[in-house]
């Protein structure tokens, strides 16, 4: 995640690219869009499992296309300047070659402050819980070990 796009011009030209996609799956539907968007550079890291992939199919094109028009990054308020109010602990995975998101979690994590800590897990993209899940959840009990102690 993010807490969102800066620029009012970004956030536009990713409400825009964003309707592109809500177009396309209205246009070829739910399994041709997926493989299509699994097939991107985002998610070149990612090999789905069958399993995986039968519970993707069971989203809508409505489903779908609604979650690109309003929940994307470009609908979404920017959040930067409250993130020093969490104070909770947080902590911010990033995939080692997911080189946008891993500058992002450095942002998310350095903005937060403490008692932010940022994992960086080498070897995995954008879906790092499930490219490496092991290493994901060693991380994610580590860290709720070292919250609680503090």
């Amino acid at each position: 995640g993010t807490a969102g796009i800066d620029g009012a011009h970004e956030r536009l030209a990713r409400r825009e690219a964003d309707e592109v996609l809500a177009q396309k799956v209205q246009r070829i539907g739910v399994a041709a869009f997926l493989d299509d968007w699994l097939s991107g550079p985002l998610f070149q890291t990612l090999r789905p499992t069958p399993d995986d992939l039968s519970v993707r199919r069971t989203n809508t094109v409505e489903g779908l296309a609604m979650s690109l028009r309003r929940c994307g990054t470009g609908s979404q308020e920017p959040l930067w300047d409250r993130l020093r109010d969490l104070g909770i602990p947080t902590l911010v995975v990033a995939g080692g070659l997911d080189t946008k998101f891993t500058d992002l979690g450095r942002r998310l994590a350095d903005t937060i402050g403490s008692p932010a800590e940022l994992c960086i897990v080498p070897g995995a993209g954008h879906a790092v819980h499930l490219e490496r899940p092991d290493e994901f959840l060693a991380h994610a009990v580590h860290a709720l070990e070292r919250f609680r102690s503090r």
